[in-house]
């Protein structure tokens, strides 16, 4: 039995054409050091979270209906605040929403929620993602130090 034959037309659209190699190597690079960095950020909010309270405070959650996940605060290239969390966290295209605790005089904790966040950034071969939060400055919240 021959299979019908279709006319070109009816096929689906090409592609786009791939980045050149060297725009590709680049973002590999760029989103596995920024991959190292989340694991390093991981590893010294683990270790120093109980003795340093900024470390904590530059921790977020990122909470989405079907799923949620850990983030980090950073120092984005304008006057908004970022946070940086998995891109398997946020992918589904679902509405974003950012929490952190915040402490209080005398022991008290509160969650300040953060609704009008929008992901910029994300490489899914790294798994990472970088969210914007709208209308609140980078002044609000204290960056995770990578490094001191």
């Amino acid at each position: 039995m021959v299979a019908p034959s279709v006319a070109p037309s009816a096929y689906p659209s090409a592609p786009p054409p791939a980045p050149p190699t060297s725009t590709r190597l680049i973002v590999a690079i760029v989103a596995a050091l920024g991959l190292a960095l989340g694991i390093l950020a991981a590893v010294v909010v683990a270790r120093r979270v109980a003795g340093r309270r900024d470390a904590a405070q530059g921790v977020a959650r990122v909470v989405l209906a079907s799923r949620s996940g850990t983030g980090f605060f950073v120092t984005g290239p304008d006057s908004s605040a970022y946070v940086v969390t998995a891109n398997h966290v946020v992918d589904s295209g679902e509405r974003v929403l950012v929490e952190r605790t915040v402490d209080g005089s005398g022991g008290r904790h509160w969650t300040e929620a953060y609704p009008d966040a929008e992901v910029v950034a994300f490489d899914a071969d790294a798994d990472l993602a970088v969210v914007r939060l709208n209308g609140v400055g980078a002044d609000h919240f204290t960056p995770l130090r990578l490094a001191a």
